[in-house]
C-alpha cells in the first residue's frame, strides 16, 4: 500500500493534501479488497487526500460511469483503477486520458495506453 502511495506523491506534485483521489474496485470478492480499500482509504486521508472509493460488481459500464462520475462531479485529481475487464476498461483510459486525468491500474493490467502500472 505504500508503494501505492508513493506513486500518487509522484504523479501530484509530491503531496496529498487536496488531493481528490477515486479508488474504483472490481468486487469486494476477496478479503484482500476489503482490506486494500480500507487501507488505502486510510493511508492517503491520513496524508490530507480526499479519497472517494467504488466497486463496480464486476460490471464494466458501472465502472466506467463510476469514472466519469469521479472525474466530472467530483473532479477527482487521480484515478486509480482495480478494473474488472482489462478489454472493456479501455473506453474508461480513453475517458480519462480525454480530460488530462491520471490513471494508475492497481494489479490489474488494462489495454491502453493512458496510465500508470503497478503490482506487487
Amino acid at each position: 500500500m505504500r508503494i501505492l502511495l508513493l506513486s500518487l506523491l509522484l504523479l501530484t506534485a509530491n503531496s496529498l493534501v487536496g488531493q481528490r483521489i477515486s479508488f474504483l474496485m472490481d468486487a469486494y470478492n476477496a478479503e484482500r479488497w476489503r482490506s486494500d480499500s480500507s487501507n488505502f482509504y486510510h493511508e492517503a486521508t491520513q496524508l490530507g487526500a480526499e479519497v472517494f472509493i467504488y466497486q463496480s460488481d464486476s460490471d464494466p459500464a458501472l465502472q466506467l460511469q463510476q469514472a466519469k462520475t469521479s472525474i466530472d462531479s467530483l473532479k477527482a485529481d487521480v484515478l486509480v483503477l482495480v478494473s474488472c475487464d482489462m478489454k472493456k476498461n479501455k473506453m474508461l483510459l480513453d475517458y480519462a486520458a480525454s480530460t488530462s486525468t491520471p490513471v494508475i491500474l492497481y494489479e490489474r493490467f488494462v489495454d491502453g495506453p493512458h496510465y500508470q502500472y503497478l503490482t506487487f
